[in-house]
């Protein structure tokens, strides 16, 4: 889903770090303005829970929903890609 979202000039994070699913959520929502929340339960659905940080509220969206939301938002200007990997899988790493 990171390399979809991506794809489309989009910046991503993967928080894959040793702390709590809540800790990661609370760390998340003081700078990230959507939050993705991937677990067994969301794998391979269509639609998946997202917290949008300007209402406060969780969204069900596909990610074409989501992709068209941020560029509708975003008016185009989105971000430029680093010249490093989206993430290693190990911990908190920046695209964008």
């Amino acid at each position: 889903m990171a390399d979809e979202i991506e794809s489309k000039m989009i910046g991503v994070d993967v928080d894959n770090r040793d702390e709590t699913v809540g800790k990661k959520i609370r760390d998340a929502e003081k700078e990230i303005p959507y939050i993705i929340v991937l677990g067994e339960k969301e794998a391979g659905a269509e639609k998946f829970p997202v917290r949008v940080r300007a209402d406060g509220k969780l969204h069900e969206m596909a990610v074409k929903d989501l992709i068209a939301e941020i560029e509708d938002k975003t008016g185009g200007e989105l971000f430029k890609p680093l010249p490093t990997p989206l993430c290693p899988r190990n911990g908190l790493s920046r695209v964008g």
